[in-house]
């Protein structure tokens, strides 16, 4: 993910660490954090680039949210039963991060710290992809069973489901 300063991006890898490194220059590694044992699937930047939240497999930690510059944990966030495949921070106060994973549900949190405020099950596989808009606004999920969903970016709410069109033979979310 890209920091929306344009300043950093950070990458996971499949033994639970994060690396920030530079985006400009040399690409210098930054920093590097053990989140877990288990892959990072997704990251994500809040508006001021001054804080990470990143989800995958870890085992009894799934999510967590922390500060780019010292890696000190701000929080864990909860809310699924299996591996989360997709994380992305809500920029504008009040703070939220939202969540897909592979027991279908997508997942909203308050904070910082993060806590759990709701959960929607919207899709019958697992969810693949969430992104709030830039303004905060909106967040949609994509899944594995072909579907989209729409939400409210303050509270949750399901505003509109996008089933897979006739005819499509694959989709890209």
């Amino acid at each position: 993910a890209m920091s929306p300063n344009g300043q950093w991006m950070v990458s996971g890898d499949v033994n639970g660490a994060i690396r920030i490194w530079g985006a400009k220059g040399d690409h210098v590694q930054k920093n590097e954090f053990k989140l877990w044992d288990g892959a990072v699937k997704d990251a994500s930047f809040s508006g001021d680039s001054t804080r990470i939240v990143a989800a995958g497999d870890g085992k009894e930690v799934r999510a967590v949210a922390l500060i780019a510059d010292t890696g000190s944990r701000t929080g864990e966030v909860a809310g699924h039963t299996k591996q989360i495949n997709s994380i992305s921070f809500r920029s504008q106060r009040p703070f939220r991060v939202a969540t897909g994973g592979e027991d279908t549900l997508v997942a909203f949190h308050e904070g910082p710290p993060f806590k759990f405020k709701r959960s929607q099950q919207e899709h019958s596989n697992f969810v693949n992809s969430v992104r709030y808009s830039p303004d905060g606004e909106w967040v949609v999920s994509g899944g594995a069973d072909s579907k989209l969903c729409l939400y409210t970016g303050k509270d949750g709410d399901l505003a509109k489901e996008f089933a897979k069109p006739e005819g499509m033979s694959g989709s890209i979310w």
